[in-house]
């Protein structure tokens, strides 16, 4: 009977004790092992209990082409466009270079006639000669020229002789007469362009006994005229072109300056000048252009 009367007091004491919560449920044994597998239990349950961090998702940048800068701009001061001062041609300058030789030219070669200025209907060279020309360089009759151009276009004759090319002397001094005639044959032939053809009687360089037209034997037959502008294309008109200012002549109208003499291009046309034509023919420079700016326009 005691042992029973213990019994049930125990029952009731236990029955009356408050329920534990937490930890309290479970008392594990006293050693590290347990603790440190509480621990570990404790912090997995955290861990899974944690919320997912939310990811942001940027928008994707503008393209390149698109992007407006916001920096402003600093804006250049101007500057004053400077004005241009205007630069006097090439050959203005070597004319002004040259025209300290004019007063060392003979006069009587630097005698103005153009398109503007004409000579007197009577004008006569004081020393003409007949030129004793190479049987192979007459076209035909006598050729006249001053007294000063005759051995510098013997020289040059007899060099080209020498290089076996084939020259002939169309026409040397022309009076006024032989100009008129001249002229007409231009005027009927070609009416609207016999002024840039052929100097109007007093104008041309001819009647100064000083120029000299040149041909070949053989410009007849191949190019239909003895004056013609494939004469220059000939062995004989490209050896003038270039040695003929080395005897004294120079080319009286060229073809880069038909504005500049009023004349079409003619190869064949020289007129002496003595050592100034070296300097022409250097310089890119016209009688016409030297004698009007060394001469005061005169």
């Amino acid at each position: 009977m005691a042992l029973l009367a213990v019994i049930i007091g125990v029952a009731i004491v236990v029955e009356n004790r408050p329920a534990l919560q937490g930890r309290e449920a479970y008392a594990p044994p006293n050693n590290g092992a347990a603790v440190v597998a509480a621990t570990s239990t404790a912090t997995a349950t955290a861990t899974a209990t944690v919320e997912p961090t939310a990811t942001h998702t940027l928008p994707p940048p503008s393209p390149a082409a698109t992007f407006t800068a916001t920096v402003p701009t600093p804006t250049a001061t101007r500057q004053p466009t400077p004005t241009p001062s205007p630069v006097p041609p090439v050959v203005l300058t070597a004319i002004a270079r040259q025209c300290a030789q004019y007063t060392d030219v003979q006069r009587l070669l630097l005698t103005r006639v153009d398109r503007d200025v004409l000579l007197p209907r009577d004008y006569l060279p004081e020393d003409l000669q007949v030129m004793p020309l190479n049987p192979g360089n007459v076209f035909y009759g006598s050729v006249q020229m001053r007294k000063i151009v005759q051995q510098p276009l013997l020289d040059m004759l007899d060099a080209m002789n020498q290089a076996g090319l084939k020259t002939i002397v169309i026409s040397g001094y022309r009076s006024f007469a032989d100009q008129t005639l001249a002229y007409e044959q231009w005027l009927r032939l070609f009416p609207d362009r016999a002024p840039q053809l052929s100097a109007v009687p007093g104008h041309s360089e001819h009647q100064l006994g000083t120029a000299i037209d040149f041909s070949t034997p053989y410009m007849k037959d191949q190019y239909g005229d003895y004056f013609s502008k494939s004469f220059a294309d000939t062995a004989e008109g490209l050896w003038l072109t270039k040695q003929a200012a080395y005897y004294g002549f120079t080319l009286s109208y060229p073809q880069w300056a038909e504005d500049v003499t009023g004349y079409e291009w003619e190869p064949w046309h020289f007129r002496f000048v003595g050592s100034l034509a070296q300097q022409l023919l250097e310089n890119h420079v016209t009688l016409t252009e030297y004698i009007q700016k060394c001469n005061g326009g005169s």
